[in-house]
């Protein structure tokens, strides 16, 4: 009997130990469990000197897109923001995302990366971190003087050089414009040291405006009774070459001119056309990018696309780097758009009615009126490197 008893007082313990540890195992499994967020490279690390105008900060996390509810990616310093971070994506058996900020006011920042899950579980990480970045400064060309303003939009100075230049061109030391069609002119960055003369002496019109400077060289456009085409020199103003490249006609005017690494790109005007042509004059293409309705008039390039601005339509285009993909309405609705401009972040544009307006590189949040000029009118378009 009493052996009876102990065995029940024993099974009735056994049943309220597994009772609990069945009880203590839901709960736990009821808790989320937190992910682990994780900055890694290009991240600038902890209390870093940030000293470019672009930068970005990489974060994973072990779960899944799917997984995810909300990312949101906040700074608090000079210049604070607060917003959805970008759309993670899959990386191993977990998720990234990657996060690019410019035209920040210089100053001590905090960077912080908010993560809430489709089950509940959340996690935060930040880094903190000092921009100090030299300015970078957008250069416009007008009917009047030229003009120049941050890449943020601030410290507008309409009249920065008192000349007239419709097409602009800038290195790492100068800007570059053409001069009453048979000279190049330069000043030093902050303005000073106008050379009017630079290259001087010319025997063919460069009234067609578009100018570029890439490596060790200086371009400009060719529009004269003798033919269209591109002349080049030295960036010390030596060794012009004005029959570098030559077109097959005299119905082109090459309204702007880009150039990177491999090629050299105009638009031109006249044949509604992006021309391209390798760096070393060979291989040209003077519809590289086909005809259009629309006047082309302005032309940027970066790592991986072209953007030129149709005037009549009032658009500007995009292709990837070989022609491909075009989009004649890649930024819509921007009556009068006639320069063009790019960096990592931004492509710029100016316009005969509302200034210099800006879009993010997506082509998203145009903005018209970003930079308001003196005149409301605006032609070629320059950006300091990054």
């Amino acid at each position: 009997m009493r052996t009876s008893l102990q065995l029940s007082a024993v099974a009735v313990l056994a049943s309220m130990l597994l009772v609990a540890i069945v009880a203590t195992l839901a709960s736990a499994a009821s808790k989320p469990n937190s992910p682990l967020l994780t900055f890694v490279s290009p991240s600038p690390a902890e209390n870093a000197e940030v000293t470019t105008s672009s930068f970005s900060f990489k974060v994973t996390y072990n779960r899944t897109p799917k997984q995810t509810k909300t990312l949101t990616c906040s700074l608090s310093g000079p210049s604070p923001t607060s917003t959805a971070c970008a759309a993670p994506a899959a990386s191993g058996s977990g998720s990234q995302s990657t996060n690019t900020y410019g035209d920040l006011v210089n100053g001590a920042y905090t960077f912080t990366v908010t993560l809430r899950l489709g089950d509940g579980g959340t996690a935060t990480a930040t880094r903190s971190f000092t921009l100090n970045a030299p300015d970078r400064f957008l250069y416009w060309g007008n009917f009047t003087p030229i003009g120049r303003a941050n890449v943020n939009g601030s410290n507008v100075t309409p009249s920065f050089i008192a000349t007239a230049a419709q097409g602009i061109a800038v290195d790492g030391n100068y800007i570059y414009w053409p001069v009453g069609g048979n000279a190049i002119a330069r000043a030093h960055l902050d303005g000073s040291s106008v050379e009017p003369s630079f290259i001087s002496g010319l025997t063919r019109s460069n009234s067609s405006c578009g100018i570029a400077v890439h490596g060790g060289h200086i371009y400009w456009g060719i529009h004269d009774n003798a033919g269209d085409g591109i002349a080049r020199a030295d960036l010390d103003g030596s060794n012009v070459d004005e029959q570098f490249v030559a077109l097959s006609n005299k119905s082109h005017a090459i309204r702007a001119l880009a150039a990177d690494a491999g090629h050299i790109y105009w638009a031109d005007s006249e044949q509604g056309t992006i021309g391209r042509v390798d760096a070393d004059g060979s291989n040209v293409n003077e519809s590289f990018i086909g005809e259009s309705d629309s006047r082309r008039i302005g032309v940027a390039v970066n790592a991986t696309h072209i953007y030129w601005s149709n005037l009549q339509a009032g658009t500007i285009g995009r292709a990837n780097l070989d022609g491909s993909d075009v989009d004649q309405n890649f930024i819509a609705a921007v009556p009068g758009v006639t320069g063009v401009a790019v960096d990592s972040t931004h492509v710029f544009f100016a316009t005969f009615f509302s200034g210099i307006g800006r879009a993010n590189l997506d082509g998203s949040n145009a903005a018209l009126g970003f930079i308001s000029t003196a005149t409301e009118s605006a032609f070629g378009l320059a950006i300091d490197a990054e």
